[in-house]
């Protein structure tokens, strides 16, 4: 349990730092400095992976392991590190030109460091995960948040721009390898076996591939975006983006420690797993809808108090962004009620095939506007979450009509609370939410009023 705790208490402190720096940093930055720095996200984004490998996830679920196995991943990760670092370093010139941002010439080299910096505590970090220890871990990325961030909004202050953005990432990146160098009980050494590797790898080599390709796939649109329409729009698009992952993360965190392990121990009763989904779906859905129906509704608000000034081209943009979250929500819990069967071969397909086909329509749409990409986002998401969807059904062997008939009422509270809300107050973002919120609380008082009154009944019919 304590576990748990620590594990929510990382994840929800380290939200509400990037929180507070992503509202400070907006009212010192323009978008176009936001934007450069999305432009390179995903080459340290790609080289963590390719590092790593899948190695340490390995180590995390492989049993029997002495320290053989953590020299060998420790060494695999600093020369690949130092390859990939030396790479980047000398293809800033083309990454800069690709863009046409002579600008990200200088952001790459940097950034090229970083890959080297986070290598050395890739495998003291799994070592502390296998060991269950998770508060050193909290406090270790808790701490490096705030501290980078300090001194990037320092910077920022003090007219550094995106250099502030770049400097945050090197801060971050030096002080938890360092304080993860220091915590673990790990020492490191240069040794390694071709046995052991091919041991780890069998199992990491898989991971790696699928972590390849969903990094891809998440960094894919800010490619495009780059690309075809500069830095400025990449900006707004990146920053909206940022709010919406945010309470998403959350609520996919949620899933994940909350109802995983509920589920895992009904895996071997279906009927029992069943109800259990009965219950969760409803409650999951009632709760997740409201948080995207509000975002829909109050974009407008959301942007000024969290970005401020400057910012109104991010308000749509969040806007329709919201909707992809719908069935990003449904795709995940779908995804969680898979796992808990001990399903995972069927993950590991659907993620291969979902991204690659993702990546395929993103590139497609972009050539069409910026709009048509998110419109494209918004299709994937609603696909995502059907091909999930089936999957559970399959598995539960239900009807996948009686399996979204368990969000009948968040659709409908959803629907009905954001129709009146614009129709009643199109240009009045405050009234418009305020309106949002009381019939969606409304009629979810109402509902819920009625199930525990109907399960109160069945108590007493049994009695």
């Amino acid at each position: 349990m304590a576990s748990y705790i620590w594990i929510l208490l990382e994840k929800s402190g380290l939200m509400l730092v990037r929180l507070i720096t992503v509202i400070i940093l907006a009212r010192i930055l323009e978008p176009h400095d936001f934007g450069l720095f999305s432009m390179v996200a995903i080459i340290v984004s790609l080289s963590n992976v390719l590092i790593d490998s899948g190695l340490s996830g390995a180590i995390i679920q492989k049993k029997n392991i002495n320290k053989e196995y953590y020299h060998t991943a420790f060494s695999f990760n600093i020369v690949v590190a130092l390859i990939l670092s030396l790479t980047i370093f000398f293809s800033s010139d083309l990454i800069a030109s690709f863009y046409n941002e002579p600008k990200l010439i200088g952001i790459v080299k940097v950034l090229a460091l970083t890959i080297i910096i986070k290598s050395f505590a890739t495998i003291h970090c799994a070592k502390l995960t296998k060991d269950l220890v998770f508060k050193k871990q909290a406090i270790i990325y808790i701490f490096s948040s705030l501290v980078s961030a300090i001194i990037g909004v320092f910077l920022a202050l003090k007219g550094a721009g995106y250099w502030a953005l770049v400097t945050i990432q090197i801060i971050e990146s030096f002080l938890v390898s360092t304080l993860f160098f220091i915590c673990s009980d790990y020492k490191p050494k240069i040794s390694f076996s071709k046995d052991k590797f091919i041991d780890l790898f069998s199992f990491g080599g898989r991971l790696m591939v699928s972590s390849l390709i969903f990094t891809i796939y998440q960094n894919s649109v800010n490619i495009v975006l780059g690309r075809k329409f500069g830095a400025v729009e990449l900006g707004y698009y990146s920053q909206s983006q940022k709010i919406n992952e945010m309470y998403l993360n959350t609520l996919t965190l949620i899933i994940d420690k909350a109802i995983f392990p509920k589920l895992s121990k009904l895996s071997d009763d279906l009927v029992a797993f069943k109800e259990m989904v009965s219950k969760v779906v409803p409650i999951v859905a009632l709760l997740s809808f409201f948080i995207f129906s509000f975002v829909f509704v109050s974009s407008d608000w959301i942007i000024l108090f969290l970005l401020g000034d400057g910012w109104d081209n991010s308000v749509d943009i969040l806007r329709l962004l919201s909707l992809s979250a719908f069935g990003l929500t449904i795709e995940s819990y779908s995804r969680c009620f898979i796992k808990s069967m001990g399903e995972v071969k069927v993950i590991l397909n659907q993620e291969l095939y979902k991204r690659v086909l993702g990546i395929i329509l993103i590139l497609i749409s972009s050539y069409h506007g910026m709009y048509t990409v998110i419109y494209t986002l918004i299709s994937l998401s609603i696909f995502n979450a059907l091909v999930n969807s089936i999957s559970v059904c399959k598995i539960l062997k239900i009807n996948i009509i009686s399996y979204y008939r368990l969000l009948s009422f968040p659709i409908i509270f959803s629907l009905l609370g954001v129709f009146c809300s614009f129709y009643l107050f199109p240009d009045d973002f405050i009234k418009r939410t305020l309106m949002f919120l009381f019939i969606y609380v409304l009629f979810s008082i109402l509902v819920f009023k009625n199930e525990i009154v109907k399960i109160n009944d069945k108590k007493q019919a049994r009695v």
